[in-house]
């Protein structure tokens, strides 16, 4: 597979803006999917695809089976190969400017943490083999990063997190899409948040904090947050009940993280949209891991609910949210295959 793979430059990209956007890159992408395994119009783009720069299509699939990738693989770079140099590049002329995406947001000067959730399984019940798992990102400025120290940061001083930080976190990142998409909370749909730090140590300007804390979601179903690329027209009660734990090293030199480690674990019960919950209710536990992001081009993915960050260090681009995409019942219902 890497042998296959290193024939091509691979790029990955978050598709709901690509089938839905009106920009050059967002056009581009979407005459190229068009001739593609779902056809022409509507719907999802989901998959793999090989095309060539002009945006002619080699080959296409929506798979998770290697062999399947690998086929896949070879059939796109035997038709590159057939190709003619003239259908391989774009004209010098049609130039494609990117337009505003999430990822310029990206707080360079405060905290990203790449959070990795996974199913715990019932209470009392050993972890089943190949627990399915899921990442996202979340985003802090550096202001909201520097909050979580005292003012003071003295070995054992304490700090209480604010609650606007808080219920963001909760509403958008502490959410159960273990198995698939889902959906956010609505900020008055978390019900209890505290978050405290303590210093534990302190050598010059590194300082070393304790993390604990709690917060409750819950949802009666019925969709809070208005015109949302997230919306749904289904009831879905649901809740999530998580304890924190953790430890971060902070260089107050740099005013910068340099060591964030977060545990976060309790009991989820209801289902969101497409999650793979039609059968299973709860509750059951889950429990994520938060880390500090390498800063790497592949870590700068902006965290899947930023449009509902709604803080003024996040710009919105001019696409987003410009429709009330409502998941259908049947959508909703159905089981999750492959």
């Amino acid at each position: 597979m890497l042998e296959s793979a290193a024939r091509f430059v691979p790029c990955a990209d978050e598709v709901f803006r690509l089938q839905r956007g009106n920009g050059g890159e967002c056009r581009h992408f979407q005459a190229m999917a068009d001739q593609g395994h779902y056809g022409r119009g509507g719907g999802t783009r989901q998959g793999i695809y090989v095309f060539a720069p002009s945006g002619k299509l080699l080959a296409s699939a929506n798979t998770l089976k290697a062999e399947h990738v690998l086929n896949l693989l070879d059939e796109g770079f035997a038709a590159w190969e057939a190709l003619p140099a003239s259908m391989r590049r774009l004209a010098p002329s049609d130039l494609l400017i990117p337009e505003a995406r999430w990822e310029d947001s990206y707080p360079s000067d405060g905290l990203a943490l790449r959070g990795t959730v996974r199913d715990l399984g019932k209470a009392g019940e050993p972890l089943a083999p190949g627990a399915r798992m899921n990442v996202d990102f979340a985003w802090f400025s550096a202001e909201e990063a520097r909050s979580l120290l005292p003012v003071k940061p003295r070995v054992g001083a304490t700090q209480r997190a604010p609650r606007e930080m808080l219920v963001r976190f909760a509403a958008l990142h502490l959410v159960d899409n273990v198995r698939g998409q889902t959906i956010p909370f609505a900020p008055d749909e978390i019900t209890e948040a505290e978050l405290n730090t303590r210093v534990l140590a302190r050598d010059g300007d590194h300082v070393r904090l304790a993390l604990t804390g709690h917060t409750r979601a819950e949802s009666d179903g019925i969709w809070r947050l208005g015109d949302s690329d997230w919306g749904t027209d289904a009831e879905l009660p649901r809740s999530i009940d998580v304890e924190w734990r953790g430890e971060a090293d902070f260089d107050l030199r740099t005013q910068r993280f340099t060591r964030f480690d977060l545990l976060v674990f309790g009991e989820r019960e209801g289902r969101g949209t497409v999650n793979g919950r039609h059968d299973d209710p709860g509750p059951s536990r889950l429990g994520w891991v938060f880390r500090l992001g390498d800063d790497s081009p592949a870590e700068r993915i902006a965290p899947t609910f930023a449009d509902h960050y709604d803080v003024p260090w996040v710009t919105r681009p001019a696409t987003a949210g410009a429709h009330l995409w409502l998941a259908p019942s049947e959508l909703i219902d159905a089981p999750i295959g492959g």
